[in-house]
This record gives structure tokens, C-alpha cells and sequence, in this order.
């Protein structure tokens, strides 16, 4: 009688063991199933209809257009499309000296603030849509409210400026009297991808993509400015921080590893002038 027991236990153990079942929270993980993943081309047009039928779970471009009102299930998200930057021509009449040449750029800058639509006034080169926005949020905010109406206006130049602006961007952020019409001009306002920016700076090699500070508002603003600082001494400030910021050490104990020094922001050159962005 003593030999059932041990031998109704295990029988009792295989029962339960059969009934166990496995499963997954969710049917698929995408992120498990890489080759699972298609990116591809589209156009706009019938963008709209494939994300409402679940056919395609997101879409990068202009915003397509619904038939209807947008499905709760749907969201946009804004991303940094381009800066826009107002250079100052110095062979300009206007820029006489450097307190001219800021004059002339605050003035532009000041004509793009009252626009709206896409371009987003925001005359500091480190955007909210940047990850280390938060060391700049103080200065960014010190830099709008220098155009804020209550400000009070610019100088005045005796005559209409002359703005050259190419894109249609551009050209709808000045007034159309203020448009260079014969070769002759003061400012510029150009566009600058933010893709375009930093692919010529970027290297990419077996799955790591640098340098590592690519995608920081400090490095799109080196990018953008660094090259126009007239000044001497603000130039070497600005050299400096950047040898800082972009120095590299190789740690032996692990070959491979790569550390970057921490740094800050350099100081603001007021040729050219950052403008805004322009959202995508």
C-alpha cells in the first residue's frame, strides 16, 4: 500500500503539467519580427486611406488628406523639417558698422515673427524639438521676448529693404515690397534642412552612427553659425568649446568604446541670425 502514494503524486504532477498553456500579451511584437518591417515610398494622396484601413501604421511626409474628421486612433507628430537663417550682406549700404549689421538682421528677423502657418518664430538655434533644449530653455526664451511686440519696433532705414529669398518659404515671411527684384540686396533669408545640415557630418560604419552629438541643438547651431563669428576673440571662444564638445578619447581597457567630453553651448554670433524652424 505504501508503493500508491509516490505513484498517484507524479501521476497527479504529469495532469497538472498537460493543462499549462503559453501565449503572448500581444499577437505580434514588430520588434521582434524585423524582417517583417517594409519601408517604402508613398504619396500623400493615398496615405489617408491606407492608415485608416491599418494597411500602413505610420506615415512620414506632408499631412495627408482625410475625407472626414482625423480618427482618434490617428496622431500626428511634429519633427524639425528646416531652419530658416537671415544672413546680412556685408557689402550692404545699410551695414555700416557692427551695430548697423545687427540692426538690419534684427529688423528681418522681426518682420518673420508675424508670420505664422508651418514657419515657427523661434530666434534661437536649440529648438524645444532638440534633447538637450532644456540647458537653453532660459536663453531661447530671453532671445523671443527681444521680439516680442511689446519690444517695441526696429530702427529705421530711410528706404524698403532688400531681402533676397529663393524659396517660396522665404518669400513668405517678408513683406513683398521688401523683395530683391534687381540683383541688389541687404539680407537673406535662406532655408536649411535639418537633414541636409548634418549628412555631411555624419558617419555611419557597422550599425553606429555618429559623431555622437549629431543629432543635439549644439551641433546643428555649430553647424549653421559657427563658420560666419567675425569676431576674433568670439571666435576663439567658439572654437574652443566646439574642440571641447567634439573630442574624442578611446578607453584601451575596452578597444572600441569611445567616450565624448561634455561641454557647453558657445556663445551667439549676431551674423547671421537664427530666425525659426520650419516643421515637416
Amino acid at each position: 500500500m505504501r508503493r500508491v502514494g509516490p505513484f498517484i503524486v507524479v501521476l497527479l504532477a504529469a495532469a497538472l503539467v498537460t493543462v499549462a498553456r503559453s501565449g503572448h500579451e500581444m499577437p505580434v511584437y514588430p520588434s521582434y519580427y524585423p524582417h517583417e518591417i517594409e519601408i517604402r515610398t508613398l504619396a500623400s494622396e493615398p496615405a489617408a486611406g491606407l492608415l485608416i484601413d491599418n494597411k500602413i501604421q505610420a506615415y512620414i511626409g506632408g499631412a495627408p488628406r482625410f475625407s472626414g474628421p482625423l480618427p482618434d486612433f490617428i496622431r500626428p507628430i511634429e519633427s524639425l523639417g528646416s531652419f530658416v537663417v537671415v544672413r546680412v550682406n556685408p557689402h550692404s549700404g545699410l551695414a555700416t558698422d557692427a551695430a548697423a549689421t545687427c540692426a538690419l538682421a534684427e529688423a528681418v528677423v522681426r518682420e518673420t515673427a508675424e508670420r505664422g502657418g508651418e514657419f515657427i518664430f523661434h530666434p534661437y538655434p536649440v529648438t524645444p524639438l532638440h534633447g538637450d533644449y532644456l540647458h537653453h530653455a532660459d536663453l531661447a526664451a530671453a532671445a523671443r521676448a527681444r521680439f516680442a511686440p511689446a519690444a517695441g519696433h526696429g530702427p529705421e532705414f530711410g528706404r524698403s529693404l532688400k531681402v533676397k529669398a529663393d524659396g517660396s518659404l522665404g518669400q513668405s515671411l517678408i513683406r513683398s515690397d521688401w523683395w530683391a527684384r534687381d540683383g541688389a540686396w541687404d539680407a537673406e533669408i535662406d532655408e536649411v534642412g535639418a537633414t541636409e545640415l548634418v549628412a555631411a557630418a555624419t558617419v555611419a560604419t557597422n550599425g553606429w552612427s555618429g559623431p555622437p552629438g549629431v543629432r543635439s541643438g549644439w551641433f546643428h547651431a555649430a553647424r549653421l553659425l559657427a563658420d560666419f563669428v567675425g569676431d576674433p576673440a568670439r571666435k576663439e571662444r567658439v572654437d574652443s568649446d566646439l574642440a571641447r564638445l567634439t573630442a574624442v578619447f578611446v578607453v584601451l581597457v575596452i578597444p572600441g568604446t569611445v567616450f565624448v567630453l561634455p561641454g557647453q553651448p558657445y556663445g551667439r554670433p549676431c551674423q547671421p541670425v537664427r530666425a525659426g524652424r520650419w516643421l515637416r
